[in-house]
């Protein structure tokens, strides 16, 4: 681990690419946020969010949500986002990939050399392994926000999600770029098939959905 100049902790090898990120600035989740209060919704009870990564999208997350749960299989990602969310009493880190269904691992591999690009590949032996669980299997009663960036394995977490979703009807952010098609339905289309629409298309190309 390398602390940036935040006091934020990321992966050595990744140093220059969190900096720059860092140097940008939080845009992608203030934009979220911003969308999300701008639906009125009062209930601010759990959220879920994956990847975790090294914590800032929960840190932000936890200032207006009860409990954040936020997930990452990486071990060298999972170790700092531990180390960034340690003093921050409602974030719980878990370092499991979500999907749909419970599995002993998945294979994770990265596009080049940036660790934020972290996917499963079904396919082939990856970089690292990580265990899988489902949403659905949290059996959370209390669920407003599910926000997922997991490099196209979005529908896969969805469909493990299915009862929670039909539960508690959360609002739903996800990633909706060239890679909404990696694993095969885009994650748009399934949750129009479960009676949400789009509230809010952000500059990153995330979106927010709301259940009709």
């Amino acid at each position: 681990m390398k602390a940036l100049p935040s006091g934020m902790f990321c992966p050595e090898s990744d140093y220059d690419t969190f900096l720059r990120w860092e140097r940008q600035g939080p845009n992608d989740v203030t934009n979220a946020l911003a969308a999300i209060n701008a639906l009125g919704t009062a209930s601010r009870r759990c959220c879920i969010q994956a990847g975790g990564l090294i914590g800032t999208w929960a840190r932000f997350l936890a200032v207006d949500y009860d409990r954040v749960l936020t997930f990452e299989p990486n071990p060298a990602s999972f170790m700092c986002l531990v180390a960034n969310t340690y003093d921050v009493a409602n974030i719980t880190p878990l370092p499991f990939a979500l999907g749909d269904r419970w599995e002993q691992m998945v294979y994770l591999i990265n596009d080049g050399d940036n660790i934020g690009t972290t996917h499963v590949e079904p396919e082939c032996a990856g970089d690292v392994t990580a265990p899988v669980m489902s949403i659905d299997a949290l059996e959370r009663t209390d669920v407003d926000l599910i926000y997922l960036d997991v490099e196209g394995y979005e529908t896969r977490v969805l469909q493990g999600a299915e009862q929670t979703i039909s539960r508690c009807r959360p609002i739903i952010g996800i990633e909706d770029n060239s890679l909404r098609d990696r694993y095969g339905t885009p994650a748009f289309d399934y949750l129009t098939e479960l009676d949400y629409e789009v509230h809010a298309q952000l500059p990153n190309d995330d979106l927010i959905l709301r259940p009709r």
